[in-house]
């Protein structure tokens, strides 16, 4: 793979970071897993801090400074593939890209605000296949007692954008696009009826 960054001079004495263009090639990220642990889980216990719930812990000062500021111009990306293979629960999803360009006039993700001239996307895929998990029955039932219980006590936004994001994009180009969704558990469909699942 190849990563490219051209960004603004003298980091250090600044509060705010420009990226004038960011270039990706060959890029492969894949999530999998056989039992209920990710192979990527172990990222989190590194990186996720202690959790500690000491109140005697450091706490930032109330004068820190400013959170960074990240600009983002132009992004060129080529062969970008992500794959998540969960055997466990028998789901794989699979998306990517062989080219992607994109031009921002802003792109503010402290703000939440994205404004984007134009994007091409050249054979975007997204893919998403069901088969049988490696999971037990019990499994299976814990799993969705939980889920269950969360719908009940879920309460839902009274807005669907609650943070306020603003997207605007300009131009989209998309060539030879792929959408596949494979069930091997679901019926098999009529063809000329409209399948509301």
């Amino acid at each position: 793979g190849l990563a490219q960054v051209n960004t603004t001079d003298w980091l250090i004495w600044k509060d705010s970071i420009t990226l004038h263009y960011l270039r990706l090639e060959d890029v492969l990220i894949r999530l999998q897993r056989t039992d209920s642990t990710w192979n990527h889980a172990f990222l989190k216990k590194a990186f996720g801090g202690n959790g500690s719930t000491d109140s005697t812990a450091a706490t930032p000062a109330k004068d820190s400074p400013a959170p960074l500021v990240l600009q983002l111009d132009i992004v060129s990306i080529s062969n970008l593939r992500f794959e998540q293979l969960d055997k466990w629960r028998g789901k794989t999803l699979i998306g990517g890209v062989e080219k992607l360009y994109l031009k921002a006039n802003k792109f503010d993700i402290n703000n939440l605000d994205f404004e984007i001239a134009n994007l091409d996307l050249v054979k975007p895929e997204y893919r998403e296949f069901k088969r049988q998990g490696l999971w037990s029955s019990a499994d299976s039932a814990k799993y969705w007692r939980r889920i269950d219980s969360l719908d009940a006590l879920r309460t839902y936004p009274e807005s669907w954008n609650p943070d306020g994001m603003r997207l605007t994009i300009g131009e989209v180009n998309v060539t030879q696009g792929v959408v596949e969704i494979f069930n091997r558990h679901g019926p098999v469909y009529t063809a000329g009826l409209f399948d509301e699942r």
